[in-house]
């Protein structure tokens, strides 16, 4: 067991130097990393989910909770940053966080944290324990049969907030990250012992709330642990007489779900080959999300950051396709993904001089020009692009000079946009065509996972755009 959080919580006070900080921040990135794939995983399992969904409520709740776990992990990995070290999230996750296992880092040992479809059962003994605030909850009603013999989630934050108190250490901003472009998804940056405390007030009171108060702001917004207890009970908390809030608001109705029992030590045994490959796709992409995070605070580009969380979005589609495959049918319900890290396939080496990246040659349609490009990259997007982390917005709507002259660099992909004359040395003809320099962590463009309406270039239309940068780009 990584007992890593136990151990450092057990050394004095006095010697909780840079190094103690280091050793438990990248424990605070493993623990606050562990808890999204059982709150994703409840959350897929709720049926009519879509706005105006009987399950709408419910997994809107879980959804807000999994972005403010994903603003935790980055705060953490930015506090981490900060202090001249660098994020492990990927082999953290190999090593120490498995399923059914404990926390990471012996937090609430007594707790064996396991992925199933969302039930009562499920909310109670996982979500809520993952979320138990520090003192035990404000309404009385929703007491713990848990006794509190290790530290809390919420003491260990206390420990590393005294020592950044402790230690005068200077702040690195060069590796830090920010982002607020999607909602309850905040990352600030870490420069001064103020930034400490905000960030770690915030992880503290969006878990269990502030030390008064089940609600985690002035605004009354509920933290995570009363949030799941009122899916739990089946009733909202409500102002009490005496102030502060009580159980008795309206019904919170629990969704309908899809049944799907704890996923069993190790996975699953003797799968077909197509919920084989289904779990193969769901841990690959879900893999190189993390190796995309390990490189966002490895260079601190965000582009990085906005490709892990696109992919992450992505996991869902494949989640519900494991989840509409019966299991044998000894067993009732349906298999669930597994989360398992499969590490990167190695590109073979390339045997004899390297070959260019294999270009059609391009068929002369009529002189295409740069609105005609233009229309199709708008066609191919569909009519809501969800843009999220994207590092290049909509550059479909540059003028004509800025476009052919954009370089990518900033974009996660070193080039230039379009080469003129070259269509294989173009990023934008490499992403439509799928044969960009990074295969299986880069998605074709556009992500037809996230953009409603969107889908890939035909062969005809990769052509187009093909003739258009051989002819020099004409205007």
């Amino acid at each position: 067991m990584n007992d890593a959080i136990q151990t450092q919580m057990a050394v004095p006070v006095a010697e909780r130097n840079v190094d103690w900080l280091k050793t438990s921040l990248q424990a605070a990135i493993e623990l606050e990393l562990s808890t999204l794939p059982p709150y994703l995983f409840g959350m897929w399992s709720i049926r009519n989910s879509n706005a105006g969904g009987d399950g709408a409520e419910a997994a809107g709740l879980i959804d807000l909770v999994v972005r403010q776990e994903m603003s935790h992990m980055g705060l953490v990995c930015n506090l981490l940053t900060a202090i001249g070290g660098t994020p492990e999230i990927a082999k953290g996750y190999r090593d120490n966080i498995h399923y059914p296992g404990h926390l990471p880092g012996n937090v609430r040992p007594e707790l064996t944290v396991y992925l199933s479809g969302l039930t009562k059962p499920y909310v109670r003994e996982v979500y809520m324990e993952i979320e138990y605030p520090e003192n035990g909850p404000l309404v009385l009603m929703l007491e713990s049969v848990v006794t509190e013999s290790f530290a809390t989630i919420g003491e260990f934050y206390d420990a590393v907030l005294e020592a950044f108190e402790n230690n005068a250490i200077p702040f690195d901003g060069s590796r830090q990250l920010v982002s607020n472009t999607l909602p309850g998804l905040a990352v600030t940056p870490i420069t001064s012992i103020g930034n400490v405390r905000d960030a770690i007030r915030l992880i503290k009171e969006q878990g269990e709330g502030t030390p008064n108060s089940p609600a985690q702001n002035a605004n009354g917004e509920l933290a995570h642990y009363y949030r799941f207890a009122e899916l739990y009970l089946g009733l909202k908390l409500m102002a009490g007489p005496q102030g502060g809030l009580v159980l008795g608001g309206a019904p919170f109705p629990f969704p309908d779900t899809i049944t799907v029992p704890r996923v069993p030590v190790g996975g699953y045994e003797q799968m077909s080959a197509e919920v084989q490959g289904l779990q193969d796709s769901f841990n690959g992409k879900f893999s190189r999300m993390l190796d995309q995070l390990d490189l966002a605070w490895q260079t601190g580009a965000a582009s990085h950051l906005g490709m892990a969380v696109r992919l992450m979005f992505g996991l869902k589609p494949l989640a519900r396709q494991i989840m509409a495959k019966p299991l044998p049918q000894a067993l009732e319900g349906f298999y669930g993904p597994t989360f398992i890290y499969l590490p990167a396939v190695e590109e073979p080496a390339p045997v004899g001089p390297e070959l260019p990246v294999p270009v059609p040659p391009p068929v002369i349609v009529a002189g295409p020009v740069f609105a005609d490009v233009i229309q199709l990259l708008k066609t191919l997007v569909g009519p809501g692009p969800s843009l999220g982390f994207s590092p290049h917005g909509s550059f479909w709507d540059l003028g004509y000079d800025t476009f052919v002259a954009q370089k990518t660099d900033n974009w996660g992909v070193a080039g230039q946009l379009v080469v003129k004359g070259d269509p294989a040395a173009s990023v934008l003809y490499q992403a439509l065509a799928g044969t960009g320099s990074f295969p299986g962590t880069v998605p074709q463009m556009p992500d037809t996972d996230l953009s409603n309406g969107s889908r890939h270039a035909s062969a005809a239309e990769l052509e187009i755009v093909a003739a258009w940068i051989t002819n020099n780009c004409p205007k």
